[in-house]
């Protein structure tokens, strides 16, 4: 049985009035994130790995994140920050730049979401084994 995921972004109180689609749970605003670029791959029997990538994230992706997680009538949920740090340009000819292919705009991201799809997959792993 593969398990539902949905990610979720808690607002700060300067988001609120960003968005139409916000849930408040004990007096914490949050807003789905509708259509996340994700990918959820099967491990072994039971154990699934899920990650949100966050295609060309701005400092307004900043913030606390929530993975959710539904398996049959059990339910988890885990929480990570990501803050997203701009890359400034290099002030030196010839130095390493936002352009080098080792330093990607999306490199400090990528990092978080390995991260997260760790901690994923160990959460699955807890669940399934509570449900056995």
């Amino acid at each position: 049985i593969e398990p539902n995921i949905k990610w979720l972004k808690r607002l700060e109180t300067w988001e609120h009035t960003q968005y139409t689609d916000v849930i408040e749970v004990e007096n914490k605003k949050f807003r789905f994130i509708r259509h996340p670029e994700s990918v959820s791959l099967p491990l072994r029997e039971g154990e699934f790995v899920n990650t949100l990538i966050i295609p060309d994230a701005s400092l307004s992706d900043s913030g606390m994140y929530y993975c959710f997680i539904a398996l049959r009538v059990e339910y988890e949920f885990k929480n990570t920050y990501l803050t997203v740090i701009p890359i400034s340009p290099s002030p030196f000819p010839g130095s390493i730049s936002s352009s080098s292919p080792f330093m990607g705009t999306g490199d400090p991201i990528l990092i978080v979401i390995i991260c997260l799809s760790i901690f994923v997959f160990f959460l699955l792993i807890s669940i399934i084994l509570c449900i056995v």
